[in-house]
């Protein structure tokens, strides 16, 4: 059975469910929000016959915040995601094996975007682990509006930004993080979008306002002066399916503590990274780092009548950017991370040369 068209195809469609113990280590300043913490998720579409587990680690200091986490099935790859001052970057590690599908040999990708939403394009499920534990600045504003999905659905719709219909409501001690936020589906505001939209908006028979996607966080426990989830769920659905629950997110806390760790916000993972840097789409930049040797690769590609061509240009350098682009506090890889891992990776994919 084929993904329904309103959830996109692939990863992107995992449900995740988390299980464990819970342990509290309270250290660190109460004079601002900060806190790690650390968990596990299981995720099941249960149509599909698709389930994993995944440990992930969130630290948060203000509205700054990073996710980290791995897919438990033994492969080693690591996902990151860092937002800091307007831009969301998004790596990936990849073990050594994987880097030799790519003709640069990279064994990491990373990306960045202008805008303070996690990519969904991911196997670790940061758009709801960002609902249960980064999104208190986001909502801090009323308890409803139009906010972009968490989950992926197109990438013509995730580029356009796609806003749907939300309403949320907020827990009323620090940080003030959702108890429960509803998404509804749209058909008005997609049929306005060209391309895909057109065409999902045409292909559903179902009418506006119908929740999309639900979150709840079920229990909430006490971390020095913050209330944080505990265990919390989010369910997905088709609203054109009779029985539409497509997939459903469980999660679970097991530690946590009132301080970050050093490096929490660098936002590569190290290793030959292959560079995206979508913060201008009218001028995308590719190129190379490289924190075992002093290469510097930079590539520049143009589009024309639909035809991709790329130019590279290579230097000799021995001194590498210290911080990313846009001042954010993370760091590239010394000296010199988008999501998901081939072959699933709507991102990674075309990122290994």
């Amino acid at each position: 059975m084929k993904p329904p068209q309103f959830f996109g195809t692939g990863h992107s469609w995992r449900v995740l469910v988390v299980a464990g113990t819970l342990s509290i280590l309270v250290s660190g300043s109460a004079s601002e929000v900060t806190y790690t913490v650390e968990g596990r998720l299981h995720y099941e579409a249960s149509q599909f016959s698709v389930s994993k587990d995944i440990a992930f680690t969130v630290c948060v200091s203000n509205c700054s915040w990073s996710i980290t986490g791995s897919v438990l099935d033994g492969q080693g790859i690591v996902y990151k995601q860092v937002y800091d001052r307007g831009i969301t970057s998004s790596a990936v590690r990849f073990p050594g094996d994987m880097s030799k599908s790519s003709t640069a040999g990279n064994n990491s990708v990373l990306g960045f975007e202008n805008t303070d939403m996690p990519n969904p394009l991911s196997d670790i499920g940061p758009g709801q682990i960002w609902l249960a534990y980064c999104s208190a600045c986001k909502l801090s504003a009323g308890t409803t509006g139009r906010m972009e999905p968490v989950w992926f659905i197109d990438t013509s719709l995730r580029k356009a930004r796609f806003e749907t219909l939300a309403c949320w409501k907020t827990e009323l001690d620090k940080p003030f993080l959702p108890v429960s936020v509803d998404y509804f589906f749209d058909s008005v505001s997609i049929s306005q979008l060209q391309g895909i939209g057109v065409k999902l908006a045409a292909a559903s028979k179902a009418e506006t306002n119908i929740i999309w996607g639900s979150y709840r966080a079920t229990n909430f426990t006490k971390v020095g002066a913050l209330r944080l989830p505990k265990e919390f769920v989010y369910d997905a659905f088709d609203p054109n399916l009779k029985q539409p629950l497509v997939y459903r997110y469980r999660g679970r806390l097991l530690r946590a503590r009132l301080s970050i760790a050093k490096g929490a916000f660098d936002r590569g993972l190290g290793g030959k990274t292959f560079i995206a840097d979508d913060r201008s789409p009218s001028n995308p930049n590719r190129y190379v780092i490289d924190d075992t040797t002093t290469a510097f690769e930079k590539a520049q590609w143009w589009v024309h009548d639909q035809t991709r061509w790329l130019w590279r240009w290579r230097k000799r350098s021995s001194t590498m950017p210290s911080s990313p682009p846009g001042g954010a506090s993370g760091k590239l890889p010394p000296t010199s991370g988008t999501n998901a891992v081939p072959p699933a990776s709507d991102i990674a994919h075309p990122l290994l040369l």
